[in-house]
């Protein structure tokens, strides 16, 4: 391996956080629409005076780009559904799991009682408030209107649908009267029609419900859902970015202006996510315009380890080790990614522009395989560029096709940054190789210019030499009191102090022709640098 080839190997490690006991994932298959869509706001308090919460979004439906948006209308009673309807809607969805019959589909009613909702939360089922935290729960699900324009997508019908929806058409709670008459000895919900349909086509995304439970802040709990859709799209480049303001309209939360204000809100929930190994690590830095601000995210060991899992593969399978320094680091390869190299290209680009994920076309397969045949690196340069111009200058491409216009731009500052990082690396190579080998080119010079002087200037140099000599004794009897003459006795004989006091002697006195040390590498070093082929 070359030295550009070294450092670029470097570069690509990922973090490793510290190795902890990892709980036994218990994936429950969730309706991707209301965790996706924004349909939970991350609160611990009902909130009563928001009349709706209104998200906007854009997507590419057959090559033709169209807006759409979602507006989550409460109940006035309830206000709009939080944190801990989310809590219950996962437990919902891991009882529907749980009890599903391969191959069949689901059907309404589904019934359950309120103690089975509880324990699979992990609470008391004596405590009566639990109880009718889970009825309020049920009216919530039932009166939430959402109003849907291009964004809530039928898959049953491979659409996305212009209507109000409930999530669920109706809901029975234990002891009511049913339709026939009888007393239900338990809550029933009827499922609205989206809903069934959704969940019967696969239309889910997979939660690990037992780490889940474990998190305890409201936005870190409300991120988890969306994270398995954004880092998905990014996982062969293992960091994801979100501006600020959009991730705010998502969650419903407060946006600030001020960095420090931003972090205070978000930090304890990404650091949570980092701590559950949902994250490797996240920073909010300035979007490409300097005066807004993005989060980035960093792909954590737990979502390549589930999606290992889900795919029925060992964690050893997932393993790669590379010997760098003094000891052995693993990560997780990128095994599925890896082999759709051509999807993620194109999610790349759609999240690049909009933060959206899209299946990409049959023609946008086709042009990512061309792209890619010319190097992975150039090709996610090349729609990293593509949205930064259009960042700045306000246009972007229509599609995935039309990053190719950038290429000839991107291709000089694509050139232009790998000479930029090639010579860094040379540079900080240069001086690591210095400061390594300084201690051999400083005996160098000492044993050089003691026999050059001794040689050329014989009477001068013993001059020189016994004047060192009065010196060292002088300091050494005062060195027991004087502390500057013990640092002297102390330095007296190092290799850097000898050679400063024999170049001090050379500057009144003819030129000895030393070399320097890059001179003395190439020349006499039995290791010398390395110079990139």
């Amino acid at each position: 391996m070359n030295l550009e080839e070294n450092f670029n190997a470097q570069l690509d490690l990922p973090e490793l956080s510290e190795t902890v006991a990892v709980i036994a994932p218990d994936f429950v298959s969730v309706e991707k629409n209301l965790t996706s869509l924004g349909f939970f706001t991350p609160s611990s308090k009902k909130i009563k005076d928001a009349k709706s919460k209104v998200i906007q979004f854009k997507w590419n439906l057959d090559g033709k780009w169209s807006r759409a948006s979602v507006t989550i209308v409460p109940a006035a009673l309830y206000g709009l559904p939080i944190t801990a309807d989310q809590d219950k809607w996962l437990a919902f969805q891991k009882l529907i799991t749980d009890r599903r019959e391969e191959g069949k589909p689901l059907q309404n009613p589904i019934g359950f009682t309120s103690a089975e909702l509880i324990r699979v939360l992990g609470k008391r089922v004596r405590t009566g408030k639990n109880y009718q935290d889970v009825g309020e729960w049920l009216d919530v699900m039932t009166a939430t209107t959402i109003k849907s324009e291009g964004a809530v997508y039928l898959a049953g019908k491979k659409a996305y649908a212009t209507d109000r929806f409930h999530v669920f058409d109706r809901s029975v709670s234990f002891g009511r009267e049913l339709e026939d008459g009888t007393i239900a000895d338990r809550n029933y919900v009827w499922l609205s029609d989206w809903q069934l349909e959704n969940l019967n086509n696969n239309h889910v995304l997979p939660i690990d419900f037992e780490t889940y439970k474990q998190l305890k802040n409201n936005i870190s709990k409300a991120l988890v859902p969306l994270l398995q859709i954004w880092l998905y799209a990014t996982a062969s480049e293992r960091v994801f970015e979100k501006r600020y303001a959009e991730l705010c309209q998502h969650l419903n939360i407060r946006e600030y202006q001020y960095l420090s204000y931003i972090k205070q809100t978000l930090a304890p929930a990404l650091d949570e996510l980092v701590t559950h190994k949902y994250l490797a690590g996240w920073a909010i830095e300035k979007a490409s315009d300097d005066r807004s601000y993005k989060v980035v995210l960093r792909h954590g060991e737990k979502f390549y380890r589930d999606r290992r899992r889900r795919l029925g593969k060992s964690d050893i399978e997932g393993a790669r080790h590379l010997v760098a320094g003094q000891g052995e680091i693993s990560f997780p390869a990128l095994d599925e990614p890896n082999r759709h190299a051509e999807r993620d290209l194109v999610c790349r680009f759609y999240m690049e522009r909009y933060g959206q994920a899209q299946e990409p076309s049959v023609k946008e397969i086709t042009q990512a395989t061309s792209l890619l045949a010319k190097g992975a690196a150039w090709a996610v340069f090349l729609v990293e560029f593509s949205g930064r111009q259009g960042r700045q200058t306000g246009s972007f491409p229509n599609d995935f096709g039309g990053v190719l216009k950038c290429a000839a731009r991107a291709r000089t500052e694509y050139n232009s940054q790998n000479k930029r990082e090639l010579t860094h690396s040379l540079d900080q190579a240069r001086k690591a190789h210095e400061q390594a080998h300084t201690e051999a080119y400083l005996r160098y010079l000492f044993a050089f210019l003691t026999q050059a002087f001794a040689a050329s200037l014989p009477e001068a140099f013993a001059v020189f030499t016994a004047g060192e000599t009065r010196t060292y004794t002088f300091h050494q009897h005062r060195s027991a009191k004087s502390p500057m003459s013990a640092q002297i006795i102390e330095d007296f004989y190092t290799d850097a102090e000898r050679v400063r006091r024999l170049l001090d002697f050379r500057k009144e006195r003819p030129q000895c022709g030393v070399l320097d040390f890059w001179q003395w590498d190439r020349q006499h070093n039995p290791h010398p640098f390395a110079q990139i082929p």
